[in-house]
């Protein structure tokens, strides 16, 4: 009798294993697939904040030439 208890009990314990095993396994697919969005998302910031640099320079450019005219007109 003690020997089947023994071997339940260490049946369940590898169940429990298992079962700890898969969700820290699929835990880690989502933490992975969190990751590829964080660097999707890293990716699109980086593009959009170069592209209002980009602009900023353009319309800096253009205020400093407005400027400049209406200096020599005064």
């Amino acid at each position: 009798m003690e020997g089947f208890l023994i071997g339940l009990l260490a049946t369940a314990l590898f169940a429990v294993i298992g079962l700890l095993g898969t969700a820290l396994f699929q835990l880690r697919g989502r933490i992975d697939a969190t990751n590829d969005r964080v660097t999707d998302l890293s990716t699109v910031i980086n593009q959009r904040l170069g592209d209002l640099a980009s602009e900023m320079a353009a319309l800096s450019a253009r205020f400093a030439a407005h400027v400049e005219q209406q200096e020599r007109s005064i």
